[in-house]
């Protein structure tokens, strides 16, 4: 019988510890980080990014909605558990949609801070709460830009109770010292289509140390560890897998009703997110979309068994809207499974049969540069141990 201190005591987050800060991000650089320390258990990894953007001679030409956003084109989060019995990727997306998506559950905004004004969290249509279209402006007059993202990577499945997060820990027993991350700064190339948008032919665009004219945008990582008393021995902690998947061009950028956009894999799944848009660079979009090309989803097992019916990209949209009390944001949507805030009640996609089929249809009007992507957020173990096996 556990006593009310006992409980209490479970799940004590503490302060953000450094893991390493001061990394290069400047574009084109790709670092990894090694040797996390896991002494303490951990909920999750926070990263701040820090960056001047200057923009001389010409403005762009046009920008991408996501702007600075697109900066981080892959952040991924992985290592070797000791129940999967080899390696597992936690984490495996791109800050824009890492940063939109997280919207859609009406957690607290992570911060994206621009000339020190805080940006407002996407809308439809994008962004909201100002007069620009984008979160970058590109003219020289607003030039120089100080940039600074601070964002949260939760171990948990997104908007978890605190009664549930322990059961999603990283700690040494089950990862030892295998947890690395990684990540991709893409190259920021002047006179082309790049990650903020169509740069004119004498547009300069320089990136230097966050509020100077020289060194180097710069990346810091931080450890979000917890305590949990004297009962965390009788944990075995489950992880989720959250890994992006594009759609392949020639399925949304063709015509078609009830079609296959994609095959799911075949695991317990606590979300299916899904943003679209238009683009000729991936990941970063050049539009979101809501009904302009993917105008219905569904999600089925086998040829007629729906797990979600196929309706209005809309109507999908309001869940999220009636589920956590946040405004739908352009271009992403999705279906949720953990309305009960218990990951238990996942969809059992691990318990679809031999030769039998899960996937994501659509109704597609075949939109021109159309692109997206599908995340799967999948529960990969559920937790287990004195708490979660009631």
């Amino acid at each position: 019988m556990l006593t009310r201190q006992q409980i209490a005591n479970f799940y004590r987050p503490v302060a953000a510890k450094p893991i390493q800060t001061g990394i290069n991000a400047a574009p084109g650089q790709t670092p990894s980080i090694l040797n996390i320390d896991l002494s303490l258990p951990l909920e999750g990894v926070r990263f701040v990014y820090k960056a001047r953007i200057a923009v001389a001679t010409a403005n762009y030409t046009s920008v991408t909605p996501e702007g600075v956003l697109n900066l981080c084109s892959d952040l991924q989060i992985f290592g070797t558990n000791k129940r999967q019995n080899g390696n597992v990727t936690l984490l495996d997306l791109d800050l824009a949609s890492i940063f939109g998506f997280k919207q859609l559950f009406g957690l607290q905004p992570d911060q994206l801070i621009i000339n020190g004004v805080n940006m407002p969290v996407g809308n439809t249509p994008w962004p909201s709460g100002t007069a620009t279209t984008s979160y970058f402006l590109g003219t020289t007059a607003g030039s120089p830009y100080d940039v600074e993202i601070i964002w949260d990577i939760p171990f948990y499945p997104f908007h978890m109770p605190p009664s549930q997060r322990p059961g999603f820990i990283v700690r040494s027993q089950e990862w030892a010292d295998s947890l690395q991350i990684k990540a991709v700064f893409p190259n920021v190339t002047d006179n082309a289509t790049n990650p903020l948008g169509v740069s004119a032919a004498t547009t300069v665009t320089t990136f230097t140390a966050f509020g100077s004219g020289a060194g180097n945008p710069t990346l810091d990582v931080y450890s979000l560890p917890v305590i949990m008393g004297d009962i965390a021995g009788g944990v075995l902690p489950g992880f989720c897998s959250r890994t992006q998947q594009p759609f392949n061009p020639s399925v949304i950028q063709n015509t078609g009703t009830n079609v296959t956009l994609l095959q799911l894999q075949k695991q317990a799944t606590s979300r299916i997110l899904v943003k679209t848009g238009t683009g000729t660079l991936p990941p970063s979009f050049t539009t979101l979309t809501d009904r302009t090309n993917i105008t219905a989803l569904g999600v089925t097992v086998g040829a007629n068994r729906f797990v979600r019916n196929t309706v209005d990209t809309r109507s999908i949209k309001q869940d999220f809207v009636r589920q956590y009390n946040r405004y739908p944001i352009q271009g992403y949507m999705g279906f949720e499974f953990l309305q009960s805030g218990n990951v238990r009640s996942a969809y059992p996609g691990d318990q679809v049969g031999p030769g039998s089929t899960f996937q994501l249809v659509g109704n597609v009007t075949g939109l021109a540069n159309a692109i997206g992507i599908v995340v799967q957020e999948q529960v990969m173990y559920q937790p287990e141990g004195t708490l979660y096996n009631i």
